[in-house]
């Protein structure tokens, strides 16, 4: 008799006690032999080894593991890699649902068809789990796909739109290839997903698509908060993952592809960062300003992409002085430019 392949179900937690054990009730009575389902409490406060353990009684295949320190959720899913048995790797957020068989029906699919990846959809759930919609962006292209045109495909399809490792399953062989360098990274949180993703397509040979939803992602709207991480994961990609593409073989015309739909991605979460700073009034809020960029981490970084999106207001205003809209944003840009030299000169050492 054929052993069965064994799978991990790896989920980083952070704070969710109220959310875990509907993760837990998705996935316990379709557990099967040769489940693992792993959780990284990523230093949080009250942690969970309480709901790890009821859950262990009912019957759930779970382990608890601990960071001392947070580390985020790049590094709690690399935990969750290395301290992995399984053949197969998943990751699920402590906030989300599994649909259905989805990983008993999907890793067998993986070991029939001897895939690396495997990519499944998704539906949008409401805040109390009611189903929303599908999501469409993480829709699996039709048909199976192979070596380098497994990127190309990732690339064409906007990585940005659909980088989510919870819509796909992987070996774990391929994922221990990519920790090296995506331990080494800057990248952290708020969109590290696209970290590990593009790595993973990247290296990939054998990519598998199936029809069947398998998550159920608990949509709820993004935190303005959340944007300056998010510029910085962008900025981030762009100064280490680039060049490691380009040395590691990337074709010159998706590895350019792949950089336009970066910058494309900054210009928007900066667009939004920009109507949120401004107030009811059309003025620039700078108590919004400080409380936003005070925890940031990733100051210079902003200062350059203000700067440069200044430039390039100030080039199309000259292209069209009539546009009033670029105008009142230009406005905006200066007065940020100001604000992060004002900041510098107050840093300096006297």
């Amino acid at each position: 008799m054929a052993q069965v392949p064994h799978l991990s179900l790896i989920i980083p937690f952070y704070n969710q006690r109220e959310t875990l054990p509907y993760l837990f009730d998705s996935i316990v009575e379709r557990a099967f032999p040769g489940l693992e389902v792993i959780v990284v409490d990523d230093a949080s406060d009250g942690g969970c080894a309480d709901i790890v353990g009821q859950y262990a009684q009912k019957g759930l295949p779970v382990r608890l593991t601990r960071h001392e320190k947070r580390q985020y959720t790049k590094n709690a899913r690399i935990t969750g890699i290395e301290s992995a048995t399984g053949k197969y790797v998943c990751f699920a957020d402590a906030d989300d649902v599994l649909w259905g068989d989805c990983l008993h029906t999907h890793m067998m699919m993986m070991e029939k068809n001897g895939a690396d990846v495997l990519h499944f959809n998704a539906v949008f759930l409401e805040k109390d789990y009611s189903e929303k919609q599908l999501c469409h962006w993480t829709l699996p292209p039709a048909r199976a796909l192979y070596g380098k045109e497994i990127f190309n495909a990732f690339v064409h399809h906007n990585p940005t739109r659909g980088p989510s490792v919870w819509c796909r399953m992987f070996t774990r062989e391929l994922c221990l290839k990519i920790i090296p360098f995506a331990r080494k990274t800057h990248v952290l949180r708020y969109g590290e997903d696209l970290l590990l993703t593009t790595l993973l397509l990247f290296h990939a040979k054998n990519w598998l698509g199936s029809e069947k939803t398998g998550y159920g992602y608990r949509w709820e709207p993004d935190k303005p908060e959340r944007i300056p991480g998010r510029l910085a994961t962008l900025y981030y990609i762009l100064t280490e993952v680039v060049p490691y593409l380009e040395v590691n073989g990337c074709e010159p015309d998706v590895l350019s592809a792949f950089q336009h739909s970066i910058f494309e991605q900054i210009k928007i979460w900066a667009d939004k960062l920009g109507s949120w700073l401004i107030d009811d009034a059309g003025k620039f809020d700078e108590t919004r300003f400080d409380s936003m960029f005070s925890h940031a981490g990733c100051e210079d970084f902003l200062k350059i992409l203000m700067l440069c999106r200044h430039l390039e207001l100030l080039a199309e205003q000259e292209k069209n002085k009539e546009r009033m809209k670029n105008r009142k944003t230009l406005s905006f840009w200066k007065k940020i430019s100001r604000k992060w030299e004002y900041r510098d000169k107050r840093k300096r050492p006297q």
